[in-house]
C-alpha cells in the first residue's frame, strides 16, 4: 500500500455516508428505478444517477422526475413512497469501518460525518445497519445546514466547531465518493480541505485522478478500513 504519510498531521476525519461507510451506490439505483417502476414511469440509467450521486434527496428527486416526464402528482407520490423504499433496502455497514473509526478516537483523533440524506433518511438507514452515533463528535444532514455539497460553506459548522477544539482547516480531510460533489465542495473553499476519494461506484478512480485527487488518496471501497488502519499505523510511529 502506498504511503499515507501526508495524512499523519490531520485531526479531524469527516466522512461522506453513502458510498464511503456504507455500501449503497448500486443500491440507491435500484431503489429509485423500483419506485418509477410503481409509477409506471420508465427507469432511469445508473449512468444518469451516478453522474448526479451527492445531490441533496430532494434536488435528486426532482432532477430525476424532470427527466422522466413525471407529473407533480407523481413527485409528490415519488416522496411519499422514497421512505418506504429506502428502508426495505438491504444496506450493509462492515464491522471493519466501525473499528477503524474508533480507532481514530483511540488515537485522539475527532470523527465526523457530513451526508446529503435527510435527517429522517439517514437516521433509518444508521440504525438499520447498527452505526452507533456516538462514534461522531459532529454529524451534519441535509436538514442540518441551508447549504449543500458542492457548496464548500457545507463545512462551515465542523470548522466553527474544530476550531473551538484547536484544530485548524489544514488538519481537516474529507472522505467522500464524488467528484462534482465531495471533491468540489473541499476544492470550494480558501484554504481548500484534504480530500480522500473513494471508489465505490459514484466515481472511477480514473475520474478522481483526473480531477486532481493524488494516487495515493484514492482507495477503492473495500479497502478503506485497511486504508484507515494503516493511517493510524503511520501515526502511531509519527
Amino acid at each position: 500500500m502506498e504511503s499515507k504519510r501526508c495524512l499523519t498531521g490531520i485531526k479531524f476525519f469527516v466522512f461522506d455516508f453513502d458510498g464511503v461507510l456504507v455500501d449503497s451506490t448500486k443500491l440507491c439505483i435500484e431503489r429509485f428505478n423500483i419506485i418509477l417502476g410503481r409509477l409506471g414511469l420508465p427507469s432511469v440509467s445508473s449512468e444518469l444517477l451516478r453522474k448526479n450521486r451527492g445531490m441533496k434527496l430532494v434536488d435528486l428527486i426532482d432532477f430525476i422526475c424532470l427527466e422522466v416526464g413525471a407529473t407533480d402528482e407523481q413527485k409528490k407520490l415519488f416522496q411519499t413512497m422514497d421512505s418506504e423504499v429506502n428502508a426495505q433496502m438491504p444496506y450493509q455497514l462492515k464491522r471493519e469501518i466501525m473499528e477503524a473509526l474508533l480507532n481514530l478516537r483511540l488515537f485522539n483523533c475527532y470523527v465526523g460525518l457530513i451526508t446529503s440524506r435527510t435527517n429522517e433518511s439517514f437516521m433509518t438507514i444508521a440504525a438499520k445497519v447498527g452505526l452507533s452515533l456516538k462514534i461522531f463528535h459532529q454529524i451534519q444532514t441535509a436538514d442540518h445546514f441551508n447549504h449543500h455539497k458542492p457548496d464548500g460553506r457545507v463545512f462551515n459548522p465542523f470548522i466553527n466547531w474544530a476550531k473551538a477544539y484547536g484544530v485548524s482547516p489544514e488538519e481537516m480531510v474529507y472522505i467522500g465518493d464524488t467528484v462534482d460533489a465531495d471533491f468540489a465542495a473541499t476544492q470550494d473553499r480558501n484554504p481548500k480541505l484534504e480530500f480522500i476519494g473513494v471508489v465505490s461506484g459514484a466515481n472511477t478512480r480514473e475520474e478522481f485522478l483526473e480531477a486532481g485527487v493524488p494516487p495515493c488518496r484514492i482507495v477503492d471501497f473495500d479497502k478503506l478500513p485497511d486504508f484507515l488502519h494503516h493511517v493510524i499505523s503511520e501515526k502511531a510511529e509519527a
